[in-house]
This record gives structure tokens, C-alpha cells and sequence, in this order.
């Protein structure tokens, strides 16, 4: 009996999780959709002699993206040591920095430290945003996943940067 109950309870809580996985997932964007060139860029615009006359921001945003090449070795691997050093062996999440991340903020009853990769960081920004739910973590790694699987360490680099 007792074993049976613990069986039932075992199949109820995967059959919960897999559900709850469903539905965070049903509706997820196409990773796909996001490269550099797609990326809202601020307008400049130049004279006839390329002197550059003016500077428009869309919707606020200030950003001229640039190839990773154009980018000091010096902040990129900053940007790495600091964020995320298992960047070019993890595949887009690091469960023991989530698992850290999540211990600690039990510990400490508040968020005390990030567990998100650069990967997941890109996504928050650019897909799901800050809100700080179960179900966004959990799309946060999904996408994560799948835009690793897309794009290179070099291109995810890039767009983050």
C-alpha cells in the first residue's frame, strides 16, 4: 500500500511537471528571428563627404552593432570571467550555477547572486524579460538551449555584447 501510494504520488507530480512544462512553453519565439542585422540599430545619418550629421534612436534604443573582431579581447574576456566562465562549454545553461544561485537565495531569503549564463542573459533581454516567475526561468532555459543550438559561441558573444 505504502509503496503504491508513493508510486501514485511520483506519477502525479511528473504527469504536474510535465504539464506545467507544456504550457510555459506552448508559446515561445523563434530564436531564429534574432541575428545581428536584425537587431533595432540606431540611424546615422552622413552628408554627402560621409561626415556624420545626425544620430536617430528607435524606440530608445542606443545600439550600433558591431562584429565581435571590433570588440577589445581585453572586455570580451572580462565580460566572460565576470558573467559566465563556463561560456564556451556550457550548452547555453549551467545547472550547478542554478542550483547555486537557488541555494543561496534560499539562504539568504532574497536573490543574492545570478545563476544565469550569457546565453540566458541574451534571452532574458531580448525574448522574456525580467518578470521573476518559475515559468520565465523555465522558458529562459528552454530558449537558451535552443539558441545554442543555432547560433555559435561567437555569434551569441556578439549579440550580447
Amino acid at each position: 500500500m505504502g509503496l503504491t501510494l508513493v508510486g501514485l504520488l511520483g506519477l502525479g507530480g511528473g504527469a504536474e511537471a510535465v504539464d506545467k512544462y507544456q504550457t510555459y512553453t506552448r508559446d515561445l519565439p523563434d530564436p531564429s528571428s534574432l541575428s545581428a542585422k536584425e537587431l533595432a540599430q540606431a540611424t546615422k545619418i552622413y552628408d554627402r563627404n560621409g561626415v556624420l550629421l545626425y544620430v536617430k534612436h528607435t524606440d530608445g534604443v542606443v545600439r550600433t552593432v558591431v562584429p565581435l573582431s571590433a570588440i577589445s579581447p581585453h572586455l570580451v574576456e572580462a565580460t566572460i570571467a565576470l558573467e559566465d566562465r563556463t561560456f564556451y562549454t556550457n550548452n547555453g545553461i549551467d545547472l550547478r550555477r542554478i542550483v547555486g544561485a537557488a541555494i543561496a537565495d534560499v539562504t539568504h531569503q532574497r536573490a543574492a547572486q545570478g545563476g544565469s549564463t550569457i546565453t540566458q542573459q541574451l534571452v532574458k533581454r531580448m525574448f522574456v524579460g525580467n518578470d521573476p516567475s518559475i515559468e520565465r526561468k523555465v522558458r529562459e532555459a528552454v530558449l537558451a538551449l535552443e539558441l545554442q543550438r543555432r547560433f555559435s559561441k561567437n555569434d551569441i558573444l556578439t549579440l550580447y555584447l
